[in-house]
């Protein structure tokens, strides 16, 4: 049964199923996807929130449920959770009882014709009111110029909005029923839990798909600086490099740490440089894909600081090229990747996204493998990682104030 993963701790009064299905996705099914998991998690009558069971506990007490959506690159991931009180420590609730509600929630959804038109229609209204949000339009606009490149970029926000309204309920259902035949399945559970509750999630992996998230390399041509307008007080630029380093690679550990040095911490180059020195940005990150080697750059600034924020950007950059950098960096930014590492198991929620994402990723290995990879970077490998970023393309919206454009 190595699609059911047992950890069995004492660390939660509680105890976990989820449910987690990966399969490769076009547009048109990543609508359906996103209102199904909209419609059980909110919508569904036998899939009850937090709220409602605050207010409610005439199901069984303590128990929980939901589902959620999330996309890497053409990959597209179910999650369907159950969460419930230990029975160990109830009186009139016992392990069957709660095997019996997850059994009638996965076999029976409850899936009406009023809830499937509410849940559509919300969850349209919900997408373009987050598009009008400058820093969300920002976003999407990246990924419409990079899909122009790389398809697996395809935008699933605005692009969305035409494919939700063509769904149908019975095209809902059948998305439903073939997430236990046409999807990799993976079962976690988490807590003390029993062997009855065993036994019976051992019934839903008789026969499951094999699924692994694809490292792709690029060689896309340079692009000329992409500078927009918006009705927005604050401006937001992006910067967006390619380079070789995907998960299968073998500086990808090199790539990790060359990130956090970069600007993925508030002990990085960028945030200690660009923002906290020369006070030239509201925020700033770098975000990898770490599928196709890319790493976007991304800040919040003010209109006139254009220039010197990208100018101050690539210098940061080669800084690390040239080795222009303490050791003490080095040892610091691992130092907290390390004790974000070990953090991870006292979180429900990124230990179970750290383990899934290494059964879908090209090798699996475990948290003290991760650990020892990091502490074996050394200041050549960030160097040589560093220096294999080539620029790619450059996005500027430019915020306007509305007595501007009177």
């Amino acid at each position: 049964m190595e699609n059911l993963h047992l950890i069995n701790t004492k660390k939660f009064k509680t105890i976990t199923v989820e449910f987690r299905f990966a399969k490769e996705f076009d547009s048109f099914s990543k609508a359906r996807l996103i209102l199904l998991s909209r419609l059980l998690c909110i919508y569904s009558e036998k899939y009850p929130d937090k709220v409602s069971m605050t207010k409610v506990r005439d199901l069984l007490y303590g128990i929980k449920a939901g589902s959620k959506v999330r996309f890497n690159n053409s990959l597209g991931l179910m999650f369907i959770r159950f969460q419930f009180v230990n029975p160990k420590f109830l009186t009139d609730v016992k392990m069957n009882d709660y095997i019996a509600f997850i059994d009638e929630c996965l076999k029976h959804p409850f899936i009406s014709e009023t809830l499937f038109e509410e849940a559509r229609n919300n969850l349209i209204s919900d997408i373009k009111r987050s598009l009008e949000k400058p820093r969300n339009q920002e976003l999407e606009r990246i990924h419409d110029l990079i899909s122009e490149d790389i398809k697996e970029f395809s935008n699933y926000k605005k692009d969305i909005i035409s494919d939700l309204e063509k769904v149908t309920i019975d095209e809902l259902k059948k998305v439903y029923a073939d997430l236990f035949t046409d999807y990799k399945k993976d079962i976690f559970v988490v807590g003390e839990y029993d062997d009855e509750l065993v036994d019976y999630l051992s019934t839903y992996l008789l026969s499951n798909k094999e699924c692994k998230e694809k490292d792709t390399i690029y060689d896309l041509k340079v692009r000329e600086d992409i500078i927009e307008d918006t009705i927005a007080d604050q401006s937001y630029l992006s910067i967006v490099y390619q380079s070789p380093y995907t998960r299968s690679h073998e500086d990808y550990f090199a790539f990790v740490l060359t990130n956090m040095l970069f600007g993925g911490s508030p002990l990085s180059l960028l945030f200690q440089e660009v923002r906290e020195k020369r006070s030239l940005c509201y925020f700033i990150d770098t975000i990898p894909n770490r599928n196709l080697g890319l790493v976007r750059v991304t800040t919040g600034i003010d209109k006139d600081k254009f220039d010197e924020a990208r100018q101050e950007i690539d210098r940061q950059l080669k800084r690390l090229r040239d080795g222009d950098f303490d050791q003490a960096l080095i040892d610091s930014s691992k130092r907290l990747m390390l004790n974000n590492i070990d953090s991870i198991s006292d979180d429900l929620d990124d230990y179970i996204d750290f383990l899934y994402n290494n059964l879908l990723s090209y090798y699996p290995f475990d948290i003290d493998e991760y650990k020892e990879k990091i502490m074996a970077v050394s200041k050549k490998d960030i160097q040589r990682v560093a220096s294999n970023y080539k620029p790619y393309l450059c996005h500027f919206l430019r915020g306007i104030n509305n007595e501007e454009t009177l």
